[in-house]
């Protein structure tokens, strides 16, 4: 089991990004002081998914693909809460997807009133 010190050591190697998914959207308004943080930011995610995701070989094998979005809770201590397919493709595809998403390094969670806050995102993944 990883305790708290080296969980906040590897908090304090990494470069954390702002994650802002209403970033160049004029005219939104969002009361979140800070929004959660991941290590790269957007680029971080998009290279932890390159890295972690396997197409299943059975629905390569199936020509099975398609892009599964599921949104995924971003907890007060910046782990990976509960997780939700929204637009599923297949169950082989939206495992790997969950299995992908889960696997993340830890965030640095929304601040709000100078607290942390738990922080809903959704994340597209395309299996081609």
């Amino acid at each position: 089991m990883v305790g708290l010190s080296q969980v906040r050591n590897d908090i304090q190697v990494k470069e954390y990004k702002e994650v802002n998914p209403f970033k160049g959207q004029e005219g939104f308004f969002t009361t979140i002081e800070r929004f959660p943080m991941y290590p790269g930011g957007e680029e971080g995610i998009a290279d932890h998914i390159k890295q972690a995701l396997v197409y299943p070989a059975e629905a390569r094998e199936q020509g099975i693909k398609g892009t599964v979005i599921i949104a995924y809770m971003i907890e007060l201590d910046g782990s990976i809460g509960s997780t939700r397919i929204i637009q599923g493709v297949h169950p082989l595809l939206d495992e790997e997807a969950e299995r992908v998403i889960k696997a993340m390094d830890r965030w640095k969670p929304a601040i709000q009133r100078g607290k942390p806050n738990r922080m809903l995102f959704q994340q597209a993944i395309t299996f081609n």
